[in-house]
């Protein structure tokens, strides 16, 4: 699936590398308050385990990538490459990722992170309720 120049594809084994990169340097840069000294590359594949995984390219590079946790709708990780914050790469995975799922998706974004809470409430995402967790509070989302 291509959305605004970016395309939209399943995970492939040869990806993986470039996909664990980006996952721990956005974690450490989006999470400061958090330990984040601690992360590993070895996380990516303990916490992506048994999810789906669509990644997206733009102008031939990986940009970022959406994991989702099927048997519940939830979209567990969404990352883009701080290079190509935006440009659109979010936007297109949420895009794509709603696209595929009949029923709402859902998901929780730690109350600290700003940025992400915002650019989900942009896309018509709704606050479902709350948590705390080990890395803090957290709003439930859902998409309409």
């Amino acid at each position: 699936m291509e959305v605004n120049n970016i395309l939209i594809r399943n995970y492939r084994s040869a990806d993986h590398d470039a996909l664990a990169q980006i996952y721990i340097d956005s974690r450490s840069k989006t999470f400061y308050w958090l330990n984040t000294w601690e992360y590993t590359l070895d996380e990516f594949d303990t916490d992506t385990h048994g999810e789906k995984i669509w990644l997206a390219e733009l102008d031939g590079a990986i940009a970022g990538f959406i994991a989702i946790w099927e048997p519940d709708n939830f979209v567990h990780h969404l990352y883009v490459d701080s290079q190509y914050v935006g440009k659109g790469v979010g936007k297109a995975l949420l895009t794509s990722a709603m696209a595929n799922y009949s029923d709402p998706l859902k998901l929780k974004c730690l109350v600290k992170n700003q940025n992400a809470h915002a650019f989900y409430l942009s896309r018509g995402w709704v606050v479902t309720g709350e948590g705390v967790d080990t890395n803090g509070t957290y709003w439930e989302m859902a998409s309409r």
